[in-house]
């Protein structure tokens, strides 16, 4: 008995649906039962099914989520076999695919900067913010050119905006919730035309919270650096788990 389970892939992946993609597999007469599954392999699925042998298709290297599905299933099942078939073509790329139906991606303007300065810079650039929390984002390519930036920010709204305290029953107006600098910085780019973060590092005055680094591991960026901690470490625990490179400088 065979059962494959179909992932969810980051965004904009796959081009087909979830539902296509099980019609397609389910067709194969080695194939028993199809299941689609969010959360990746847990115990209580592996209970349910009790399978003698899971198989993994992998890259050249298993990702953050395929690696921790294994670690679990060798932990809590010793017995159970795992199996992994490598990548059959490196010449086929699922990123190229969609760039030859969309046609190549448009060449954005960037400036050059001396990566030495780029602390000043951003420092000096996190100051257009018109939040109390000033903070900016660079978004620079692997030719050492700046093609985003962005920085914390409030809405231009009109009316007023109102807070209240449920635990004094206090009322309160002021500025909306700012939009924090990764997420200008993305949505810029985007906007501007960019598809694709590959090659790409995000450089950050502050350590992004947990909200803008989801966000960065969603999208796809491959590594971070910063320079002065947030107030939590939950933002670094999402993008390291998310393969996220995440370096401190303090230059």
């Amino acid at each position: 008995m065979v059962g494959v389970r179909v992932p969810n892939q980051k965004p904009g992946r796959p081009i087909m649906t979830a539902e296509e993609r099980v019609g397609v597999i389910a067709e194969f007469e080695s194939v028993d039962y199809v299941f689609t599954d969010e959360t990746g392999y847990t115990k209580d699925l592996i209970n349910r099914i009790r399978p003698k042998t899971v198989i993994f298709s992998t890259g050249e290297t298993p990702s953050p989520q395929k690696q921790a599905e294994m670690n679990l299933l060798v932990q809590a099942f010793p017995e159970l076999k795992i199996s992994h078939i490598p990548r059959q073509r490196d010449d086929i790329s699922t990123t190229e695919i969609i760039e030859r139906i969309l046609g190549p991606a448009p060449i954005l303007q960037g400036e050059p900067i001396e990566l030495g300065n780029i602390k000043k810079e951003l420092f000096a650039y996190s100051e257009r913010s018109n939040a109390e929390q000033k903070n900016a984002a660079f978004l620079v390519n692997d030719l050492g050119l700046v093609i985003s930036k962005g920085v914390n920010y409030h809405p231009e709204a009109k009316g007023t905006v109102i807070f209240s305290n449920e635990q004094t029953h206090e009322f309160k107006e002021q500025k909306p919730r700012p939009t924090h600098a990764e997420v200008d910085c993305i949505v810029r780019f985007i906007r501007e035309g960019g598809r694709s973060f590959k090659g790409f590092s995000l450089y950050t005055s502050t350590m992004p919270c947990a909200g803008c680094a989801e966000q960065i591991v969603r999208y796809g960026i491959p590594k971070l650096v910063y320079f002065k901690d947030f107030d939590n470490n939950y933002g670094e625990l999402i993008l390291k788990n998310g393969g996220v490179i995440v370096e401190r400088q303090d230059n």
